[in-house]
């Protein structure tokens, strides 16, 4: 409030730029979740889960005999002449998923029956990382560390001024950093709760290949 409202404008948008970056640079283990979508005997493409950012999909998983399949990140020719969902034909088991335009689903092939609210069977699952929530007004509630994200932000500041106290934010920083990722592997893969899938550490757009499930 001390500040006049062009310094308060800025200060929130280098606060927002350095989490997001901080979100795109490191696998969360905290922001790791799941959604669990409804499919509808003879849909082919689903609206990508709310709040799920589609580049940091991880693991889907289908819902088939009471257990869960995990789904190749990939559809190809290969699938299509096996099911050739142009011309609606359906199979069971879901087997694979792919992302289209406008961030939809694509599931194949198109499963012959829908979601049964009593078994569970029909229902998918998409494993990934939680998309930052609004992060602009004075109520709203960072998703990573505030001290984290506070301290970039200074360092940022002091580096463009070439400010001797750099080096000071500096080594509380490296401090910080230890204390959060202690837990973490070489491997930069977090620990998850009990029946979760492991996350692939990065992945590109086209989210990395899970363990494969066969017929």
């Amino acid at each position: 409030p001390a500040h006049n409202k062009g310094d308060l404008d800025s200060l929130v948008r280098v606060l927002q730029r350095v989490q997001r970056r901080l979100w795109e640079d490191t696998d969360w283990d905290h922001l790791f979740v799941y959604r669990d979508v409804e499919i509808e005997a003879g849909q082919r493409y689903l609206e990508a889960p709310e709040g799920l950012s589609v580049d940091r999909i991880s693991v889907v998983e289908y819902r088939y005999a009471l257990e869960w399949l995990p789904l190749k990140p990939q559809i190809t020719s290969r699938h299509y002449n096996a099911y050739d969902s142009d011309i609606d034909e359906r199979s069971e088991p879901v087997l694979a998923y792919d992302i289209r335009e406008d961030d939809k689903l694509e599931v194949w092939p198109i499963p012959e029956t829908g979601y049964d609210a009593n078994s569970g069977n029909g229902l998918l699952r998409v494993w990934g990382y939680r998309s930052l929530r609004s992060f602009v007004d004075d109520d709203d509630r960072c998703d990573l560390d505030g001290d984290l994200i506070v301290i970039h932000a200074a360092l940022e500041e002091l580096a463009d001024k070439e400010n001797p106290k750099a080096n000071l934010l500096a080594d509380k920083l490296r401090r910080l950093e230890r204390k959060l990722f202690k837990h973490r592997s070489k491997t930069k893969q977090f620990r998850l709760s009990a029946g979760s899938p492991e996350p692939q550490g990065r992945w590109p757009r086209r989210p990395v290949q899970g363990p494969a499930y066969r017929r």
